[in-house]
C-alpha cells in the first residue's frame, strides 16, 4: 500500500504541514539502448504505476561528485565532469564505488549548483521526458534526499494528478552503483534492474543516426560487465529481498505476458492487457505514441524476438570478440553464451588489435584509460586469475579480487559457473 508521507518544508508548492498519500518509490536502471524503454512504458500503462525515464541523470552525477568532495583522497584527483564509471582496476576506481554504495543520501546540496543543475536536468528531460521541463524549476532540498523526494512529488502530479498510485518510478540509465544507499534510506523503495546482451546494445548504440552519441566499445562493454556484476551482488544482499528484480531484455521480447505478471506480483498490482498493447504506449517528449525509439526499425511495434540477435547482422567480428574477452565470465551468470571464445581461455586474442583500433576517432562518452598497454593488460590479469586451480585463487588478496571482479561474491559466483 502506498505510505503516509510529510513532504519537507522546503517544496514551495504545499504548505509545510500538508499530509498527503505519497506512492512508493521505484528506482530503475539498465544500460542506454537496454531496452529500458521498452520496460518503463509497459509499467507506465498500468494505472498504479508511472515511470519517468531518463529525466535525472544530472541529479545522480552531483550527488556522486558531492560524496567525492567529501573524500580526503579523490577530492583532489578526480574529473567531476567525467561519465560513470566501471570502478575497475585501480585503487581510486574501485574505492569510489564503495564510496557510493556506503554513501548517505542526507548528503548535503550544494545549492550554488541549482541553476546549472536544472539548466542539465531540462536538456536530458527533452530526450523522453519533455512534459516535466516546466516543473523542474519547482525542485528543491536541502539534502540529496529531499531533492529526490521533490522529484518524486512533483513526477506524481504531473503523470498522475488525479490517481492515486501505488508506484512512482525514475528510471535512469547507468545508476545501478546508487541503488544500495536508496534502499537503505527509503524503506519501502523498490528496484529492477533489466539486462540486455551487451553485444546487442553496442551494435545498438553504433547505428545511432547522430554519430555524436555513439559510445566507446571497450567503455560500454566494462560498463556492462559493472551492471550485471552489481545486479547479481545486489541479488545476495538481505536489504533487498522482494524488493529487487532483475529482468533481461530477451525475456521481455520471448515471453512479454509471463514477464509482465512477474513484474506485476512483484509490485503488487493488478495485471493489465494493455500493458501488453505497446501502441498504448506514450511518447512524453511528443504527446503521440511511442515508437519504440529503435536504430532499427521506423515504428516498432509489438514484442518481436527477431530484434534478440539481428545484431549478429551488423557487429564486426572483432568487436564481438572484444565484448565477449570482456564481459565473458559476467554474462553466463544471465545466460548469455560467448560466440567464438571461450569465456574462461587465457589464450591470446585478437583483442588487443581491436582495443588500438578503437583508440582514435571521435567517442561520445568513454571510461577506459586511453593506453592499450594498461587496457588490455588489466583484462590479462583478470583471466590470469580466473585460470588459477581453485587452491591458489584463495591466496589473492581481497583488494586485488575486488579491482578484478568488484565484489568477491561475484568472482564467487563465476568460479562455480567454471566449475559446472
Amino acid at each position: 500500500m502506498p505510505k503516509t508521507f510529510k513532504l519537507v518544508k522546503t517544496l514551495d508548492i504545499i504548505t509545510n504541514e500538508l499530509n498527503i498519500n505519497m506512492p512508493n518509490y521505484l528506482f530503475s536502471t539498465g544500460t542506454a539502448r537496454g531496452g529500458t524503454g521498452l520496460l518503463a512504458h509497459m509499467l507506465s500503462v498500468n494505472n498504479k504505476v508511472k515511470i519517468i525515464s531518463d529525466p535525472f541523470l544530472a541529479l545522480f552525477k552531483s550527488f556522486r561528485n558531492s560524496v567525492v568532495k567529501n573524500d580526503r583522497d579523490l577530492k583532489y584527483n578526480f574529473d567531476l565532469s567525467s561519465p560513470f564509471g566501471d570502478n575497475y582496476f585501480t585503487v581510486d576506481r574501485r574505492k569510489l564505488l564503495d564510496l557510493i554504495l556506503d554513501s548517505d543520501v542526507n548528503l548535503d546540496f550544494d545549492k550554488s549548483e541549482w541553476n546549472i543543475l536544472k539548466e542539465h536536468l531540462k536538456k536530458r528531460a527533452r530526450l523522453a521526458s519533455a512534459d516535466i521541463i516546466p516543473f523542474i524549476d519547482e525542485l528543491e532540498g536541502n539534502t540529496y534526499k529531499e531533492i529526490f523526494e521533490s522529484c518524486f512529488f512533483i513526477l506524481s502530479k504531473i503523470r498522475s494528478p488525479n490517481i492515486d498510485l501505488d508506484w512512482i518510478g525514475i528510471h535512469e540509465n547507468w545508476t545501478v552503483d546508487f541503488f544500495l544507499p536508496f534502499a537503505k534510506e527509503f524503506k519501502n523503495a523498490k528496484f529492477i534492474i533489466i539486462i540486455r546482451d551487451p553485444r546487442a546494445v553496442f551494435t545498438s548504440n553504433s547505428r545511432e543516426k547522430d554519430k555524436s552519441v555513439i559510445g566507446h566499445v571497450l567503455s560500454y562493454a566494462r560498463c556492462h560487465r559493472k551492471l550485471i556484476s552489481c545486479a547479481a551482488y545486489y541479488e545476495t544482499l538481505p536489504i533487498f529481498d522482494k524488493r529487487l528484480q532483475v529482468i533481461r531484455y530477451e525475456d521481455l521480447l520471448i515471453k512479454p505476458k509471463e514477464t509482465c505478471l512477474e513484474l506485476c506480483d512483484f509490485l503488487e498490482i493488478n495485471f493489465d492487457p494493455n500493458m501488453l498493447d505497446t501502441t498504448q504506449y506514450v511518447n512524453h517528449s511528443t504527446g503521440g505514441i511511442h515508437n519504440g525509439a529503435s536504430n532499427y526499425e521506423e515504428n516498432a511495434q509489438g514484442f518481436n524476438t527477431k530484434r534478440i540477435d539481428r545484431w549478429r547482422n551488423y557487429l564486426s567480428v572483432e568487436r564481438t570478440n572484444l565484448i565477449d574477452f570482456i564481459c565473458g565470465p559476467e554474462m553466463l551468470l544471465y545466460k548469455y553464451q560467448t560466440d567464438n571464445i571461450d569465456p574462461f581461455s587465457s589464450a591470446l586474442t585478437n583483442s588487443f588489435d581491436t582495443i588500438i583500433s578503437e583508440m582514435s576517432g571521435y567517442k561520445a562518452w568513454r571510461t577506459d584509460f586511453m593506453d592499450p598497454i594498461q587496457d588490455y593488460g588489466y583484462e590479462l590479469v583478470r583471466r590470469e586469475i580466473l585460470n588459477k586451480k581453485n587452491e591458489e585463487k584463495n591466496n589473492y588478496n581481497k583488494n586485488l579480487i575486488k579491482r578484478c571482479f568488484l565484489f568477491p561474491e561475484i568472482f564467487e559466483k563465476i568460479n562455480l559457473y567454471r566449475n559446472l
